[in-house]
């Protein structure tokens, strides 16, 4: 393997790709997932050795209220995740700040199981930008609650997800699922 005029970061990398693939099979489950997000080389040899990944759905809590996100029988919803490690995984890919340190600034939503700000201005300009399209006033003194009790860490639930779970919102892409001139829109918020 010719690795001049190659910028490699890591010497980990330089070595051949069955020793990459054999570290990548000894590791644990959280540390090989860790290991395949690093770059793009890293995730290709993960696939080569068909890396599980904990499936978010099978570990969901049975009380769900999102119907399509409920299942009666849990054993035939994905029977080769049953790893447990969901949460170890989510702790290592946490996002971090310019020095390296866990960012503050972001929550893990428990039902989406994504990282989302929990500035109140990003989800005031979220609610902005849907307010005319998907509810009316009424709706907006629940949203309100639910980015009160997601930035101050009471719920753990985004906005979007507890106006799901209360039935304000029934469609799984209405909040989460903006339009790119949305999205645009809010990144300059």
């Amino acid at each position: 393997m010719n690795l001049e005029g190659t910028r490699q970061s890591s010497l980990l990398l330089s070595l051949p790709p069955e020793l990459q693939m054999h570290i990548s099979v000894q590791a644990a489950l959280p540390d090989a997932t860790s290991l395949a997000l690093t770059c793009k080389t890293a995730l290709g040899i993960s696939r080569l050795r068909n890396l599980p990944t904990p499936d978010p759905v099978a570990h969901r809590a049975p009380w769900s209220a999102d119907p399509s996100w409920q299942y009666t029988d849990l054993d035939s919803l994905n029977p080769e995740c049953r790893c447990g490690q969901l949460e170890t995984v989510l702790r290592q890919i946490r996002p971090r700040n310019a020095r390296g340190h866990v960012d503050r600034t972001r929550s893990l939503c428990v039902d989406c199981v994504r990282y989302l700000p929990r500035r109140r201005s990003h989800w005031r300009a979220r609610a902005d930008a849907l307010r005319s399209r998907y509810w009316d006033g009424e709706v907006q003194g629940d949203w309100d609650i639910a980015v009160l009790y997601f930035s101050t860490g009471v719920k753990m639930q985004c906005p979007p997800c507890r106006l799901r779970e209360h039935g304000d919102i029934i469609d799984r892409d209405t909040v989460h699922g903006l339009t790119p001139a949305e999205l645009a829109s809010l990144a300059g918020a």
